[in-house]
């Protein structure tokens, strides 16, 4: 008798372990294991570990998974309204502020196993930012579709936003950005055309050594929508590396730092002598709104312009209309 219940128990145990799983792969679909994968990979770093399956907000009904490889790819898929899709990012990702707590697939050479257990319907990379043997293990993902996108400067960003659009099913989305990535440069190039002078702009991306923009870095670009010059703007490189004795030759008119550490140039009495130190024309602008070539570079070129027309304003006298941007 004894026997025969507990064959019932285990019999009635195994049923419901069945619907259980039956039920649960009806839900998720067949990449639904992926959501019981805790990560191997941590680094302390407050990330979640454990893969969650999207689901669009009040519908019950999944969304795309997507994993992005690279921060400005990240932060262009959350531009189109995809962000919610996302199920893995890389250790640098720190933009929008949410991505910091989604699970890492690790760095420059991500963990292939961790991807995988992501299940992502899409996988988003820049090739250009990937060793070629990262890029060819990438064929083991079977379920994945695997898009390649160069995203180095703005024309790049023009160019991906149909394509990205259409693979996240944004197309509409990826529309209306465009539209405003062209609104937001017209904008730029109209409000300082008619400027008497150009302030002459240093603009430091890395403190020791210095680091500054050349001309074939779009940073450069940047510069010049915002009303400036670029001192090192006849430097064919993205980003030559100068000495403090050289910058003080150049004397420019306004200093824009993205970096922190400047504490180790205002010893230097050449620093101190530079007159855009005088007086007070050094300005800061974070690294984030200049050193990726998204969205959000637009934002830090709108303050650079302002900078840059408070500085031509007291070169010239000019009394012309405030720079002015929309929000």
């Amino acid at each position: 008798m004894v026997e025969r219940k507990r064959v019932v128990l285990y019999v009635g145990i195994f049923v419901v372990l069945l619907l259980l799983i039956t039920g649960f792969y009806e839900k998720f679909g067949s990449k639904g294991l992926g959501w019981f994968y805790y990560g191997k990979y941590s680094k302390g770093n407050g990330r979640a570990t454990l893969w969650e399956a999207p689901y669009a907000p009040g519908t019950g009904s999944r969304l795309m998974r997507v994993v992005s490889l690279t921060p400005a790819l990240t932060e262009t898929v959350c531009d189109l309204g995809a962000g919610d899709c996302l199920v893995g990012v890389t250790d640098n990702d720190d933009y929008p502020e949410f991505v910091k707590k989604l699970p890492s697939v690790g760095d420059m050479y991500p963990n292939l196993e961790l991807i995988a257990a992501a299940a992502p319907d899409l996988l988003v990379y820049d090739p250009q930012l990937l060793p070629a043997g990262v890029q060819s293990r990438f064929k083991a993902l079977k379920n994945t579709q695997k898009l390649p996108l160069h995203l180095a400067n703005l024309e790049d960003l023009r160019q991906i936003l149909p394509v990205l659009g259409q693979a996240l099913q944004r197309k509409e989305a990826a529309d209306k950005l465009a539209v405003r990535l062209e609104d937001k440069i017209e904008r730029l190039e109209k409000a300082s055309s008619a400027w008497q002078r150009k302030p002459r702009v240093f603009l430091a991306i890395w403190p020791n050594p210095i680091v500054t923009v050349g001309k074939t870095s779009y940073i450069d670009g940047l510069i010049t929508w915002a009303g400036g010059r670029n001192c090192y703007g006849e430097l064919n490189n993205d980003y030559p590396t100068v000495s403090l004795e050289d910058l003080v030759r150049q004397n420019p008119d306004l200093v824009i730092m993205s970096c922190s550490g400047m504490s180790t140039w205002e010893k230097s009495p050449g620093w101190k002598s530079l007159p855009a130190v005088m007086n007070k024309r050094v300005y800061f602008i974070p690294a984030g709104l200049l050193h990726r070539p998204t969205m959000r570079c637009l934002e830090g070129t709108e303050l650079m312009q302002r900078y840059c027309w408070e500085v031509a304003k007291d070169m010239t006298g000019e009394l012309g209309a405030k720079v002015e941007h929309d929000s």
